[in-house]
């Protein structure tokens, strides 16, 4: 599988951490990542796919890595 066939969040995290997402994006996960969970919340309304995938980096064990044996 390449990493073109990752779901919306995988793949916003792999081009997150593989320095592949240009400005804007590196930004909304960087935002995301600072963010509380309430602005999380907030910032889920528009951008849901991509707040699903931070918080799954942040907090499930092993998605990370499940996310690149995937993309390989």
């Amino acid at each position: 599988m390449a990493w073109k066939d990752l779901d919306k969040s995988e793949q916003f995290v792999y081009e997150w951490q593989k320095d592949m997402s240009g400005s804007f994006m590196a930004g909304l996960a960087e935002l995301i990542c600072k963010g509380d969970l309430s602005n999380q919340v907030r910032l889920a309304k528009a951008f849901p796919d991509e707040v699903a995938g931070i918080q799954k980096f942040q907090n499930e064990s092993g998605w990370w890595q499940a996310v690149q044996e995937k993309a390989q």
